[in-house]
């Protein structure tokens, strides 16, 4: 890309047992570049959550982007509910 780009991140993540919680969040900024506008900057969070028991998993993940693609106020949200099994 022709646009240099500013990225700040971190995630952290606790299991107990059969129950892990992990939170991860980043930024991303687009600089201007000689006529090139820069955009606004991209805000990424997620909140995820999973419980095995045996070979099942049931994992939950709620997502959610600010300014996505670097326009503002553009609002992208995910949420996540799965069931898996390992044989």
């Amino acid at each position: 890309s022709d646009k240099d780009q500013e990225s700040r991140m971190f995630g952290i993540a606790y299991t107990g047992g059969d129950v892990t919680v992990s939170y991860g969040e980043s930024k991303v900024q687009h600089k201007a570049l000689g006529v090139t506008a820069a955009l606004a900057e991209i805000e990424l969070t997620s909140v995820q959550a999973a419980y095995t028991m045996g070979a099942m998993t049931i994992s939950a993940a709620m997502s959610e982007t600010d300014n996505s693609a670097g326009i503002l106020n553009d609002k992208y949200s995910e949420n996540t509910l799965a069931v898996s099994f390992a044989f």
